[in-house]
């Protein structure tokens, strides 16, 4: 049954290929695109596209969200820094506290 299932469907597949070619149909494609291509149609699609996503990505949020998590990240650079800013001058004024003791014995 599988064997004259896949012989029968092979022949149509073998078929559809043998008229597709018969017809031009790949020559006509062919042309159209070359046409589409040499007028610019083509590019001006691509560019209409792209403006769309664009738009998409403004109107969904994905803009959005790019932006909040650089920004998330330039804080958290930020922060980091504050940190280590905030321990040196800690340890600077234990240091201090400790010398101050000293002359104060």
């Amino acid at each position: 049954m599988k064997a004259k299932f896949k012989s029968k469907l092979t022949a149509i597949v073998n078929d559809t290929k043998d008229l597709y070619k018969s017809s031009g149909i790949d020559e006509k494609v062919t042309k159209t695109k070359e046409f589409l291509d040499e007028t610019g149609v083509t590019k001006k699609v691509n560019d209409v596209s792209d403006s769309v996503g664009n738009h998409f990505d403004v109107v969904s949020g994905t803009k959005q969200l790019i932006l909040v998590e650089e920004r998330l990240e330039l804080q958290a650079k930020y922060n980091d820094l504050l940190a280590q800013k905030l321990d040196e001058a800690l340890t600077r004024i234990a240091a201090l506290e400790q010398s101050l003791k000293k002359e104060a014995s």
